[in-house]
């Protein structure tokens, strides 16, 4: 019996101690600051965001599965094209990289013959405008999920959109 009493004050210990371990680790990752959506895209895009200035954001997930859109708008610095990797389209695909306009391929599709995509979920207004000047970036993330980007050059805005399906 007192073998017994030990055994499973043991396993009580055992067990609150590593609990206490996970709590401790859970708390410390709490406290870590949270990254932006500026500095998530940024990540995603490779690129130096930094100096890039906010003009909207959103974002609609939520839910149970988190399916949803985000959007960001950021006023980048004169010459910022010189940051991307530009690669090079191939005939219905997507390039290896930024990509000078026009969209083709999927980009293409996905921005004209989709209908809801890349519209505010507010105003049911496109969010990007047509860009004649610029460059675009398309990546599959998941079976239906996408980061999308517009470098508009002449207006010297960046447009990142993410769908996850």
């Amino acid at each position: 019996m007192r073998k017994l009493a030990v055994v499973v004050l043991s396993v009580a210990c055992a067990t609150t101690m590593s609990s206490c371990g996970l709590v401790a680790r859970g708390i410390s990752k709490l406290l870590e600051p949270k990254k932006t959506f500026k500095e998530i895209v940024g990540e995603r895009l490779s690129l130096d965001l930094s100096s890039a200035e906010v003009l909207e954001e959103w974002d609609t997930h939520g839910g149970f599965h988190g399916d949803g859109e985000a959007f960001l708008k950021l006023a980048v610095p004169d010459g910022f094209e010189t940051e991307l990797a530009i690669g090079e389209a191939v005939e219905g695909k997507v390039g290896e990289g930024w990509t000078p306009m026009p969209l083709t391929g999927t980009a293409y599709a996905y921005y004209y013959d989709w209908g809801g995509l890349f519209e505010h979920p507010e105003t049911g207004e496109k969010v990007i405008p047509e860009i004649a000047n610029g460059y675009w970036y398309y990546i599959a993330t998941g079976a239906m999920n996408w980061d999308f980007a517009i470098l508009d050059i002449d207006e010297n805005i960046l447009y990142f959109y993410e769908w996850d399906a």
